[in-house]
């Protein structure tokens, strides 16, 4: 069972870009640096979003502004998939900097037959998030301007909730990338994440026996 996870939240100096990585998929990423302007980020089944990327967004190696780059990506993209009858969806998100230092989140996908593209500039972008929880939450992480630590931690929490019908533990596989002007892409360790994720869990315990302590208060 594979539920597609990927979110760019833009923040102070850069954007956070997290993803999933199912079991046994560490060589397996989503995220893709591109320049110290630019970097995408894969969604849909992960051998089919991994292998699309691998043949196209790892060979860029692109030092232009992020809408050049993309409207040349999504061309190649676009072609990839339909010389090889990719037939599952797949998409990537380009997160990066225009020609005027602004940020741009701009979105490319494949529904099995033809692509669509769209720019997400002016809000945030999330694929698989299946609690109504998460998603107002992401609404909210527009709402202020955050640190590149406590994006980070909303968006793992986001993680977490959309997660909850996976058969397998949800530190075994979170992938989580910063992207800044000054040094590219930088992924994050295992270590950082697994450490972030045990204080989210820890957090969520507490807030059940706080609620259930609560009711048991106001039972007769």
């Amino acid at each position: 069972m594979e539920r597609p996870f990927a979110l760019a939240v833009k923040c102070y100096g850069g954007f956070v870009l997290i993803s999933d990585r199912p079991p046994g998929g560490v060589e397996r990423t989503r995220l893709w640096p591109i320049s110290t302007e630019a970097a995408a980020i894969s969604h849909g089944l992960l051998p089919t979003a991994h292998e699309v990327g691998q043949a196209v967004i790892s060979n860029h190696g692109a030092t232009e502004p992020i809408d050049t780059i993309f409207v040349r990506a999504s061309d190649q993209l676009s072609q990839h998939c339909a010389q090889h009858a990719v037939n599952q969806p797949v998409g990537v998100i380009f997160a990066g900097f225009d020609a005027d230092r602004k940020q741009r989140l701009l979105g490319w996908y494949w529904n099995g037959n033809t692509f669509t593209t769209q720019d997400f500039s002016m809000g945030t972008f999330m694929q698989g998030v299946g609690n109504p929880i998460a998603q107002y939450l992401i609404a909210k992480l527009y709402s202020f301007d955050l640190s590149e630590e406590l994006t980070s931690r909303l968006a793992l929490y986001a993680l977490v909730q959309s997660r909850t019908l996976l058969p397998y533990p949800i530190d075994e596989f979170a992938e989580i990338g910063w992207l800044r002007s000054s040094v590219g892409l930088e992924l994050i360790s295992e270590a950082y994440i697994r450490e972030r994720l045990d204080l989210v869990q820890k957090k969520s315990e507490e807030l059940r026996l706080r609620c259930q302590e609560f009711l048991a208060k106001e039972q007769p």
